[in-house]
């Protein structure tokens, strides 16, 4: 089953992990208010080699989001609704590219709940496998109920020829090595989002 896809803030939304698909690594993205009050910091920490996360695949938002103002524009329906009757949102401004977004909780400290999202083509194609293999893994009884325990097993390379020369990404190799309970958090998160209209805090200035 393939994916559907062709200001100041105040601190009171979920950070982030992010993929540079340039250097082919896995981040975490932490955040902590300056001393003198005067805004927010934050601090890139390499987590590619042994991280592992709890992936909330079965509300994961598909659509569309742009990055071009600095603060991530979303546009997006989780599959969820999708299946039951939602529409594929229209596309916002020219900006706006096609991408996903998903809620996650990373197995290793510091083992909170994040966001991770991505328009990059050989990112989303490697989450679109990825959701592959979770439906198939649900077809197994003991699995229903529980989420998939992901990891970042490699990169591949991946060339763009361009008339004004060529370019590497690197795209992701996420697996599926277990499946686990699902997390309370996870459905905090659903709460928070619906009561806030159906969308997640989108003010996220990176």
């Amino acid at each position: 089953m393939a994916l559907p896809l062709n200001t100041e803030a105040s601190g009171d939304f979920l950070p982030i992990i992010k993929y540079d698909a340039r250097a082919g690594r896995l981040l975490r993205v932490d955040r902590s208010p300056h001393a003198d009050g005067s805004g927010w910091g934050k601090q890139e920490i390499d987590i590619s080699t042994g991280v592992s996360f709890l992936a909330d695949m079965a509300h994961i938002e598909v659509g569309w989001i742009s990055f071009q103002t600095g603060v991530p524009d979303f546009s997006m329906i989780r599959i969820d609704q999708l299946a039951t009757g939602g529409s594929f949102p229209e596309k916002p401004s020219p900006d706006h590219r096609q991408g996903f977004r998903i809620t996650v909780q990373l197995a290793q400290p510091p083992g909170d709940v994040r966001q991770f999202s991505h328009t990059a083509k050989c990112v989303v194609r490697a989450f679109d496998a990825l959701h592959t293999a979770y439906v198939e893994g649900l077809e197994q009884a003991d699995n229903k109920t529980l989420v998939p325990r992901v990891t970042l097993a490699g990169t591949t390379p991946v060339k763009t020829y361009a008339p004004h020369g060529t370019t590497t990404n690197y795209a992701p190799q996420f697996e599926i090595t277990d499946w686990t309970p699902r997390p309370a958090a996870f459905d905090e998160v659903l709460k928070n989002a619906q009561a806030a209209g159906g969308s997640y805090d989108d003010d996220l200035p990176f």
